[in-house]
């Protein structure tokens, strides 16, 4: 059974050479929507810098994988993966990275437009939908993109449900691309319990009913859930839930005002601190409660203003009159929604406790771990395109007058208001260093200490990088017991407290370096980075 098999009320009757006409017109215009979206993702890559840590992991672990196997199951291995397959066509790390930006940046919003149309959703607010996507925040400037990435293959278990001519195919699709998932953001593998519970409660009442039941496919879903832990392990076999509390706990630390160092690198020090625990969120729990709820408020608080936030056009912040235009378009697109479910028609409800299940992992991820943006994605494009496939489904004239215009009107009018910010830190700083540690002819492996988060990624092979974090003795010591050879002075570093209080740190930055290393400044930027002198070309 389709989705929505009760949608097929009257049209217009049309000529079968208008209806032609139409339909080349409209498969015109979504060719057009698709190319737009490629060239805009290419441009707007001219504007972004590469980002370190998680999504350059994702990538580096991709490049290990022939030599080290696939990362384990709580480390996105089919992220990983993908990023390994798109190594056979591009082979520069820096030119990867930026190719599976583009992918992502232009795919998400093309199958934001694609469910839509398939629902028969009207070309026009289809589109509009499907431009506001390809602009926001929450496409743009959602990093890492591993969530955008996972947003893409649900979107496709999605548009596969609502095709499906068969109801237990179509649960399969979704269930399959959600098994998936989970092997690249873990949590969603409580979407797969709520679904399988959602699928097995419609397959019980379609048996009492007489209805058609297949079994093939719940079969088939659960060989290949099975046969996805064999392959790969268990998602939740190594802690890394609480990583992220902790990082994301000292980010809420700093930004209260309690302290001003990095909380990427400096976490650990400021969980032990307060939670009494690196390692498990239960016993963070149990030695600081209430620090743990002071989080979680915090948390709850932020999430409002990030979600708005999401809608806007990448760069923009959020200003009076945003939260205005932002607050009309809701509420004329509620009151759309509801004028339309009062069509004897509506079928809308089928599809919600599904999106529900998609939507919970991060909901319940943004309130105990943080409202970033790459956690709140998920609810925010699904909830937006379940809202716009309710209000524009075909309906009764009746229905018809202003009230469906101004949604479509107010997102133009925030997006004319607010495109053309800023998207990235100027001199794209993590881009620049790159190409300026690739510029050193050396005549040793580079061995560099930094705290940015994976410049080696994009360096030769036999490239090794220290972590800042990682440093147990004081800085001259460092230099004595190691072999690095390069170290990168970013405004991160400079903010580790590792460094921030180390005298022979201070003593060699300014000026102590001088004696067996040079100091190259990377262009555009405050970064310097600082290369001894014995691994240069032509030098004694």
């Amino acid at each position: 059974m389709r989705d929505i098999p009760h949608e097929l009320e009257q049209r217009p009757v049309t000529s079968p050479a208008s209806g032609s006409s139409m339909k080349r017109w409209e498969l015109l215009v979504s060719a057009l929507f698709i190319l737009g979206c490629i060239l805009t993702s290419i441009v707007l890559l001219g504007r972004l810098d590469i980002g370190l840590y998680d999504e350059t992991a994702y990538l580096q672990r991709g490049a290990w994988i022939d030599k080290q196997g696939l990362p384990t199951a709580d480390m996105a291995p089919l992220y990983s993966l993908w990023y390994r397959s798109l190594q056979f066509i591009v082979s520069d790390p820096i030119q990867r990275y930026f190719a599976n930006y583009a992918f992502t940046m232009a795919a998400l919003p093309v199958l934001a437009f694609a469910l839509l149309r398939i629902s028969r959703v009207a070309l026009l607010p289809s589109l509009v939908t499907g431009v506001f996507v390809l602009l926001s925040n929450s496409n743009v400037l959602n990093w890492p993109r591993v969530s955008v990435f996972a947003l893409i293959i649900l979107l496709i278990g999605l548009i596969l449900f609502l095709r499906s001519e068969r109801r237990d195919r179509g649960w399969f699709a979704i269930t399959a691309a959600t098994a998936v998932v989970q092997f690249i953001r873990p949590e969603f593998a409580l979407s797969l319990m709520v679904l399988g519970a959602l699928w097995l409660f419609d397959l019980v009442r379609r048996k009492r009913g007489g209805g058609l039941i297949t079994w093939s496919y719940p079969l088939a879903a659960l060989v290949l859930i099975a046969a996805l832990f064999v392959w790969l392990g268990n998602p939740f076999a190594n802690g890394r839930s609480m990583i992220a509390f902790g990082q994301h706990y000292a980010l809420n630390v700093i930004d209260a005002g309690e302290t001003h160092v990095d909380p990427w690198t400096n976490w650990e020090t400021i969980a032990q601190k307060d939670l009494g625990t690196t390692e498990s969120l239960t016993n963070a729990l149990r030695n600081a409660p209430d620090r743990v709820v002071w989080h979680v408020l915090r948390n709850v608080s932020q999430a409002l203003p990030t979600w708005a936030r999401m809608y806007l056009p990448a760069g923009a912040r959020m200003t009076w009159h945003a939260w205005v235009l932002l607050i009309i378009s809701a509420a004329a697109l509620l009151i759309q929604v509801q004028r339309v479910r009062r069509a004897p028609s509506d079928a809308f409800m089928r599809i919600l406790p599904i999106v529900g299940a998609l939507c919970l992992p991060a909901l319940l991820s943004a309130i105990v771990i943080h409202p970033r943006q790459h956690y709140l994605l998920f609810p925010a494009v699904l909830l937006l395109l379940m809202l716009v496939r309710s209000a524009y489904r075909p309906r009764p004239a009746r229905t018809s007058g202003t009230i469906p215009w101004v949604p479509g009107l107010a997102a133009l009018l925030l997006m004319g208001l607010h495109l053309g910010r800023p998207i990235a830190p100027q001199g794209r700083p993590n881009l620049a260093t790159i190409h300026a540690l690739r510029s050193i002819t050396s005549t040793k492996p580079m061995i560099i200490l930094e705290a940015d988060g994976g410049y080696d990624a994009y360096l030769p092979p036999g490239t090794e990088r220290i972590k800042a974090q990682a440093i147990t003795t004081g800085f001259s010591d460092l230099l004595n017991d190691s072999a690095v050879n390069i170290i990168v002075s970013s405004p991160r570093l400079e903010r580790d407290h590792r460094f921030l209080e180390d005298p022979e740190w201070r003593h060699f930055r300014d000026g102590g370096y001088r004696s067996a290393f040079n100091e190259v400044a990377v262009r555009g930027t405050t970064t310097r980075l600082f290369v001894r002198r014995s691994i240069l070309v032509d030098q004694p």
